[in-house]
């Protein structure tokens, strides 16, 4: 009986200490478990922490995605201190319009005396004048050209120096100053265009404005002038100033629609070889009395021509003609030629 008893009691003794121990033990486990958290979860922002030190040459964006309000408006007024706009300003748009219409007035670009070559013509916009950007830094031979579409933006180098033109606005920036221009630069035609002032200031040459024939001369004789920018057209700067003086002798104190049509006979000649193949060889010819005798008195090189003259030989010179393929004009219809149009009391006939 005492062996029973005393087998039991070791029985419960052994049960009760192997509770306690498998209590002992679970608070191990559970502490084992919680420690092990903790240095998971340090482990990870070591990892985080890593990966943006291996991430420092990477954009910022990746590196930290930034929410604070105050921080991106910031950064967004940042941004647009050195970034156009693809919105051009309503009163700019007005002007620009006008400019654009079939009755504006192309401007002609020389540079050292040559006419520059440019896919669209320098304009008057707002009584300022623009040229095409790259055509005239190329013909200067500054190659280094870009287009910032995201920065919506034009940029010249040349050497350390640069020059940013940050589109429909009036800012230009020149090595890193921003300057406030008094007109916006624009893209007319797919072309960068900007005003005349602040990119002959900065590529270092004169400028000159002939009023009457509306020419802009930009004269620098030290650049070395790329010559596959200039010239390209069956004219001179002083036979287009020739036809003007003419249309004006002609036909000057009536509309523009009949000096039009005068310097479309003179082209339509030139281009038939009717009597010579030049415009000036058009304008002096002799046949049995002076082709226009206009041009052989005393007097017609002073002639200065008004604006519509100049405007209808300019017009003309790009390819317009109103009057068909006549090649003759005169107040009375020639005896056996035919009429196309009468304009002002003057017949132009073919």
């Amino acid at each position: 009986m005492k062996n029973k008893l005393t087998i039991f009691l070791l029985c419960f003794i052994l049960l009760f200490m192997t509770t306690i121990l498998a209590e002992e033990g679970a608070v191990n486990v559970v502490t084992a478990i919680e420690e092990t958290d903790e240095e998971v979860t340090i482990d990870k922002e070591l990892i985080e922490e890593d990966a943006l030190s291996e991430n420092d040459g990477a954009d910022e964006s990746e590196q930290e995605i930034i929410t604070d309000p105050e921080v991106l408006d910031k950064i967004e007024q940042f941004k647009l201190r050195f970034s156009g706009t693809k919105e051009i300003p309503v009163e700019t748009q007005q002007h620009l319009s006008e400019a654009l219409s079939t009755q504006s007035m192309p401007v002609d670009v020389l540079i050292n005396g040559s006419f520059l070559k440019t896919d669209v013509d320098a304009l008057i916009i707002n009584d300022r004048t623009y040229l095409p950007l790259r055509a005239v830094v190329e013909a200067f031979n500054f190659t280094d050209v870009q287009w910032n579409a995201d920065a919506y933006k034009a940029v010249v180098k040349s050497g350390e120096s640069e020059l940013q033109f940050l589109i429909n606005t009036p800012k230009v920036i020149v090595n890193d100053e921003t300057l406030e221009m008094d007109s916006c630069s624009l893209i007319i035609e797919g072309r960068t265009m900007v005003p005349i002032r602040y990119i002959s200031e900065w590529l270092g040459f004169t400028v000159e404005w002939d009023s009457t024939y509306y020419t802009v001369s930009l004269v620098n004789e030290s650049y070395d002038v790329n010559p596959d920018y200039l010239g390209g057209r069956i004219y001179s700067v002083d036979e287009m100033k020739t036809f003007a003086k003419l249309v004006m002798k002609e036909a000057g104190s009536v509309s523009y629609e009949t000096k039009h049509g005068v310097a479309s006979v003179v082209m339509n000649q030139v281009e038939a070889t009717y009597l010579e193949d030049t415009i000036t060889g058009v304008i002096f010819a002799k046949s049995r009395l002076n082709h226009f005798p206009p041009a052989h008195k005393a007097g017609f090189y002073d002639t200065i021509p008004n604006g519509e003259c100049v405007l209808a030989v300019k017009r003309v010179l790009r390819g317009e003609n109103s009057i068909g393929p006549c090649i003759f004009f005169n107040t009375s219809p020639f005896k056996g030629k035919t009429v196309f149009k009468e304009i002002d009391g003057v017949y132009f006939c073919y």
